[in-house]
């Protein structure tokens, strides 16, 4: 995402509902005919699925994140996270609460099928929102989409291996494969600038 130009435009207000909001554009419609139009010529989607399909495209990305994985306190970290937030939401009874589930196929990784804005909002997750922010501050979790966790497991990089990671920002891979790195080796080798020699 790119930063604000003009920052003094972006402080909390209400919109035309009431609602407080750090947004510019607020109920917007997701639309885009153009990429509707790419995807059509491109005949990959039977007719009879379109509609739903375009659906799927106009629905917000769920939340997933994980907890890095070479944090010496990664199984209290975890522990910490069923016991103080996963096991309460789910134990609330709240039909609009979808507590985080484990993703099967990346131990300490998880994922609800809310979105950011819905988790943020929500007054049965703020605490766990509040979690999220804090430890992904302090670097012990990763707030990333489930499918970018998938291209290092694929790799399985070992610390002898040179990987270039050409779409490195804002950083979530290049950070996991790191953490897998450190898994065989506590201290590899890393370089990230360019270098002459």
């Amino acid at each position: 995402m790119g930063k604000f130009r003009n920052k003094k435009n972006f402080k909390n207000r209400s919109n035309s509902n009431g609602q407080w909001t750090q947004d510019r554009v607020v109920g917007f419609t997701k639309t885009n005919d153009k990429l509707f139009d790419f995807y059509k010529k491109q005949g990959l989607i039977p007719k009879g699925e379109w509609d739903r399909f375009v659906e799927t495209l106009k629905k917000d990305l769920p939340v997933s994140f994980r907890i890095q994985g070479c944090h010496k306190d990664r199984e209290i970290l975890q522990q910490e996270l069923n016991e103080r937030f996963i096991a309460p939401i789910a134990a609330s009874g709240d039909a609009g609460a979808f507590e985080p589930k484990p993703l099967p196929w990346y131990d300490g990784a998880y994922q609800t099928p809310m979105s950011r804005s819905e988790v943020r909002s929500h007054p049965t997750l703020a605490a766990l929102h509040n979690f999220l922010v804090t430890e992904a501050e302090l670097g012990n979790v990763s707030r990333q989409e489930a499918v970018s966790m998938i291209p290092p497991l694929l790799l399985k990089p070992e610390a002898h291996h040179h990987v270039l990671d050409v779409c490195a920002a804002p950083g979530s891979k290049t950070m996991q494969l790191i953490e897998m790195q450190h898994e065989t080796d506590p201290n590899p080798n890393f370089h990230d600038d360019l270098s002459d020699s």
